[in-house]
């Protein structure tokens, strides 16, 4: 068998060439955030709000751990060299996520509640839910449709079931509380979306391999799916938001992103739902685009990294 080299200087390929650079571009680590910052102001918040916000936390730990692992089955089954390399840097950064999240629970908790919290997580049988039915999608590719739905999962995992647990940090660093950890989501979020866009495209591309009947059948399999998860979601988010008083908006949030999901495969909206409807201090958390450092913002999510340092001199104290 002759093994092919990847040629990113193919200009066919500009659109992975341009994934590829802004994934890359958007390289960050969670200890380049002051988390500490936060601990006074966490310490004062509602009792209730701590829980919530402690279990959305271990819930997304857990979604980022599997896909960090989920979506490099699915790069395994390609066949382009292209989606290969984009979805395995996705996945590494599926594992700085995971990481993240214990950044900030190390700072906010202590090792007993930590233990507490994961446990929690494996006897939460809403979130077993959610992760396992899109879980099961990678561990069953046999084919290209076994494929095409495993690249679905994915979409729904990146896509919509983050945004349940995104909704309550968002909503807190808008107002000026937990500012920092609300960074570290911010920046999160903007990868999240960045790979539903990709394995988005990726979805569109493997489906022009089938026949009009085949793509069908596949888009209403997909629609199928993505409503299951929708419903999945609903139901894990009373648990997490059981005693706060935000449950209808965070269901609108979800609905956003239920149609912003389906958008990255060119299917309709499933919900007559726009941002004009979600809260607006969670649409400006929600928003990924550049921004320079405002009042609640501590790095910016367009950041640049400095490359070229020169070091101190006695003579730059000079003045």
């Amino acid at each position: 068998m002759r093994r092919k080299a990847i040629n990113w200087n193919d200009i066919e390929n500009k659109f992975y060439d341009d994934i590829y650079k802004k994934q890359a571009e958007q390289y960050w680590l969670p200890e380049e955030i002051p988390v500490n910052d936060d601990k006074l102001v966490y310490d004062n918040l509602d009792k209730d709000i701590k829980e919530a916000y402690e279990h959305i936390l271990a819930g997304l730990t857990l979604l980022d751990t599997e896909q960090t692992v989920g979506i490099t089955e699915i790069a395994k089954r390609v066949d382009n060299l292209f989606q290969k390399s984009i979805l395995t840097l996705f996945a590494g950064f599926e594992s700085i996520h995971a990481r993240s999240y214990s950044t900030i629970f190390q700072t906010l908790c202590n090792t007993k509640r930590i233990d507490e919290l994961f446990l929690w997580v494996e006897n939460t049988k809403e979130l077993q839910k959610k992760v396992n039915n899109i879980i099961s999608k990678y561990q069953n590719i046999n084919d290209d449709e076994d494929l095409f739905m495993a690249m679905i999962g994915s979409l729904c995992l990146e896509g919509i079931c983050f945004y349940s647990g995104f909704y309550l940090p968002l909503w807190l660093a808008g107002q000026g509380k937990m500012v920092n950890s609300g960074e570290i989501i911010n920046l999160i979020l903007r990868d999240e979306k960045l790979h539903t866009i990709g394995v988005g495209f990726f979805a569109k591309e493997l489906l022009k391999k089938f026949d009009e009947n085949k793509k069908e059948e596949l888009n209403k399999k997909a629609i199928s799916m993505i409503k299951e998860v929708y419903e999945v979601e609903v139901e894990y988010s009373k648990v997490l938001y059981e005693k706060l008083p935000y449950i209808d908006e965070v269901i609108t949030y979800i609905q956003f992103n239920v149609n912003y999901a389906l958008s990255c495969i060119d299917l309709e909206p499933m919900f007559d739902i726009t941002e004009n409807d979600v809260n607006p201090i969670v649409m400006n958390g929600y928003s990924t685009e550049t921004k320079t450092h405002d009042f609640f913002s501590t790095k910016g999510n367009g950041y640049i990294k400095t490359t070229k340092v020169e070091e101190l001199e006695d003579e730059d104290f000079y003045f």
